[in-house]
This record gives structure tokens, C-alpha cells and sequence, in this order.
């Protein structure tokens, strides 16, 4: 697996041609990008192909987060990883064109450990990329079927604030793949001697939240 690590503002890996280009093309066949209730769609109700996709984007998300870690050894804890492999939590995600949804400037849930993200429509927006004090990094090219990977805390001040802005007239379709903190593993951490993990705090923060274009008429 090819991960291109990226160093600014915050140490990320994007990994391309993520899944098949069977599963990638048969999503975008059948997937009714105008559909103004996404979840009713008719590739959702097909229960059988979900859930061959999830599988493969589960393992393959399962191999990128332990290439990731190995590459980047930014966990804290040497080389036992953080993270439990055995809850996996997965999830199609759908903004909606100029959508007001997670466009506040945020980090994962502190119990997260890894993150994924698939772009998974033709259409869409990037991740957009954020400094601690608020100012926008960059946004990450959007492109179906490419892998962003992130681990929610990083060294010093490298904590990975993002956030999704869809300000284009298309519907973005993501999907999402968390590996959380195993917490036994974390207790031997910070019984070792590991500190950072001490400081781990909630997802708010007082950095402001961008707002969204207006709807052209």
C-alpha cells in the first residue's frame, strides 16, 4: 500500500485507488447523487452489496492505519499500538450541498485513536485542514476513491483540527472508519510513563466556526 505522508499542518497519509475499481465504479452507477433523502437510497437498501463494501474498505482501512502507525511512530507508546482492532466503528457519511454539518473546526472524539476518511462520490470537497489558532492549512484535493488517515493527537502542538466545508451544489458521500484507544493498553502507556495521553481533552475548542457560502438562487 502506497501512503503518501504529508507533513503540514499536521502529519497525515493519503493512500489512492483506496478500494477496487469494480466496488468505486459500481458505487457511483448506482448511488442517486439527487436524491433529497440519501439514506432511502437504492444502494443502501441493497444490504448485500453494503456490506461486501464495508468489509473491503474495513480491511483495507485495517491495513493503512498499521502501515500508518509504523511509518509515522507518533502514538506514544513505542510499538505497541493504541488502538483496538477488534471494534472498528464504520459509516457512510452524506453532506448535502452548502451543508452546515461538522464545518466547526474540531478534533476527533478523544476516546478516537485513528481516523479514515474515503471519498467516496464523484463530487465533493476536500477535508479542509486547520492550524491550532484557527487558520485554514489547506484543503485536501478532493478525488473518489482516496484515503485520508490521521491520528487525533500528535506531538506538541500537531493536533489535527479539520473540518468539512461542502460549498459546492453536489451531495459529498464519505465513509469513515475509527480505530478507538484500547484502554488497557493506554493505562500501561501512562504507567510506563507516557504523559501525553494524560492531556487528551474533548472536541471543543474556541476556534471559530466557518461559516457556509450562501445558496446561489
Amino acid at each position: 500500500m502506497n501512503i503518501s505522508i504529508h507533513e503540514e499542518p499536521w502529519l497525515h497519509g493519503i493512500v489512492d485507488d483506496f478500494i477496487s475499481k469494480d466496488s468505486i465504479n459500481y458505487f457511483h452507477e448506482s448511488w442517486n447523487h439527487s436524491n433529497p433523502n440519501p439514506y432511502s437510497n437504492p444502494i443502501i437498501t441493497e444490504s448485500s452489496f453494503i456490506k461486501e463494501l464495508t468489509e473491503e474498505i474495513g480491511e483495507r482501512f485495517t491495513l493503512a492505519f498499521n502501515n500508518f502507525y509504523h511509518q509515522l511512530n507518533v502514538g506514544g507508546i513505542g510499538d505497541e499500538t493504541p488502538y483496538c482492532m477488534e471494534s472498528p466503528k464504520c459509516k457512510l457519511i452524506v453532506h448535502d450541498p452548502f451543508s452546515e454539518l461538522q464545518r466547526d473546526i474540531h478534533l476527533d472524539s478523544n476516546d478516537k485513536a485513528f481516523s479514515g476518511v474515503l471519498y467516496l462520490s464523484k463530487e465533493g470537497t476536500g477535508t479542509s485542514l486547520y492550524y491550532p489558532n484557527g487558520k485554514r492549512h489547506s484543503q485536501v484535493e478532493w478525488k473518489p476513491n482516496r484515503a485520508l488517515l490521521f491520528t487525533r493527537k500528535q506531538s506538541g502542538k500537531n493536533a489535527t483540527y479539520h473540518a468539512v466545508e461542502n460549498d459546492i451544489p453536489f451531495q459529498r458521500v464519505t465513509f469513515i472508519m475509527n480505530l478507538h484507544r484500547d484502554v488497557e493498553k493506554v493505562k500501561q502507556a501512562i504507567e510506563s510513563g507516557e504523559t501525553w495521553l494524560k492531556k487528551l481533552t474533548g472536541t471543543k475548542t474556541n476556534l471559530p466556526i466557518s461559516k457556509p457560502l450562501k445558496i446561489p438562487k
